[in-house]
């Protein structure tokens, strides 16, 4: 009698496909995961965030990588779901911005700026005594 106590591998998984050990069966990766090669024994994640044609998040908004997936959210100065984001208008709530009340407040690309009116200005002078 002659006992075998190795296991030969008689198939090899394709690529994103994958067999556990001592599973007899190929199993498809689950989705957002991978392999690199044939004959894998685990997936991996793929990083849908590297690469902008992997996950739809707006030009305006930050990829974040998860598990098998990904989320999106709006860079500062934007709102909205991070699929669609809009320039938020700094200037229609004063308490969003610290402009002067007399200074007028201009919208720009995620952020404001401040102007004051023209006419008198606070001049200041610095004299040094007569010796």
């Amino acid at each position: 009698w002659y006992l075998s106590t190795t296991l030969q591998v008689c198939f090899e998984c394709p690529k994103n496909f994958f067999s556990a050990e001592g599973a007899t069966e190929c199993t498809p990766c689950p989705f957002g995961h991978y392999t690199d090669k044939s004959g894998s024994s685990a997936c991996k994640d793929v990083n849908e965030c590297v690469d902008a044609t992997l996950n739809q998040c707006h030009a305006n908004a930050t990829c974040s990588n998860t598990i098998g997936s990904f989320s999106c959210s709006c860079n500062a100065g934007f709102q909205g779901d991070g699929l669609s984001c809009v320039d938020f208008d700094e200037c229609a709530d004063p308490a969003l911005n610290n402009c002067h009340a007399n200074a007028t407040c201009s919208n720009t690309i995620s952020s404001f700026s401040c102007a004051c009116p023209f006419g008198p200005q606070l001049r200041l002078a610095l004299r040094h005594p007569r010796k």
